[in-house]
């Protein structure tokens, strides 16, 4: 964009009035159209071609443009995304093609996050998140489950947290008395609720439960 306004500068300078989007009702393509892309290849002649930008129909449509010019089809080339493509002097083909996948930036890293971390980011972006910490000892809970919730219910539905707080701890007391261990109350714990906060909002937060015996 900044090349766009710095060609309309010059050209202003120039002395010519320009007419463009902001100040005129009119929409002007960024995109060359037929004849000029024609002009191009005439002017260039390449002894190969290849269309870089469009989606595959337009790439297609500019191949028949280039055609149309006398260059043949065989010396045309539609490459996607990951083909390898060898360039000499007599010749221009695919010769391989590369798996790729995508590759999300992290902070200050560029590398796979993996598929379950941006499920999770979307999860919480979409439904928010609810915090659960237990701690037990001795086969009893030492105090009552905090719950924190972030994204999901406005801080005053005070009813709605009370609720889930009762829920745990009813469901960590039942657990603990059957003799289960930290691992089995999480696992259990983070089914349940995702199961009953749905029932009650509609809502589906990620829910993360630690549970720690001390």
């Amino acid at each position: 964009e900044r090349m766009v306004y710095s060609v309309i500068n010059s050209l202003m300078r120039m002395g010519a009035e320009v007419f463009y989007e902001q100040d005129e009702d009119l929409h002007v393509s960024g995109h060359a159209s037929q004849e000029e892309l024609k002009l191009m290849i005439s002017l260039t002649k390449p002894k190969f071609f290849m269309p870089i930008h469009g989606e595959y129909r337009h790439l297609r449509a500019h191949v028949r443009i280039a055609e149309s010019l006398g260059i043949k089809s065989s010396r045309c080339i539609i490459a996607g995304n990951g083909d390898i493509l060898e360039l000499s002097k007599k010749s221009f083909e695919k010769t391989g093609e590369l798996h790729l996948n995508q590759i999300y930036v992290d902070g200050q890293d560029i590398e796979d996050v993996g598929n379950g971390v941006i499920h999770d980011r979307k999860s919480m972006s979409a439904e928010g998140i609810v915090l659960v910490t237990v701690v037990t000892a001795e086969g009893m809970l030492v105090r009552p489950p905090e719950i924190v919730a972030k994204g999901f219910v406005a801080g005053k539905n005070i009813k709605l947290i009370d609720a889930i707080r009762a829920d745990v701890q009813a469901q960590t007391h039942r657990m603990l008395a059957d003799g289960a261990q930290e691992k089995e109350i999480t696992v259990f714990l983070r089914k349940h609720l995702k199961n009953s906060i749905f029932r009650l909002t509609r809502r589906n937060p990620l829910i993360e439960v630690q549970v720690m015996d001390i």
